[in-house]
């Protein structure tokens, strides 16, 4: 008699499970990208993390004309566009 041992059993999939040989129906498919939500690229459904997260939010409120803490300098220095 064979042991039912419930899980995903898709090796492609974000929770697959090499312990399991009846699949649950439960499998999630891999979704890279940014994983922390200091930056704009931050998207919740995110399950394999990238290395690299670019766009960090604060720095928008520093590159926009006319913000409090407007630094055209920081700008030219990482060789960024201003937003008008």
């Amino acid at each position: 008699m064979k042991i039912l041992l419930y899980g995903c059993t898709d090796v492609l999939a974000f929770n697959y499970d090499p312990s399991a040989n009846t699949d649950n129906g439960l499998c999630e498919q891999v979704e890279i990208g940014c994983m922390d939500e200091n930056y704009l690229e931050f998207n919740p459904i995110n399950n394999k993390k990238i290395i690299v997260c670019v766009l960090l939010k604060l720095f928008l409120v520093v590159m926009m004309k006319g913000a409090l803490n407007y630094n055209p300098s920081l700008i030219q220095m990482m060789n960024l566009v201003s937003i008008i």
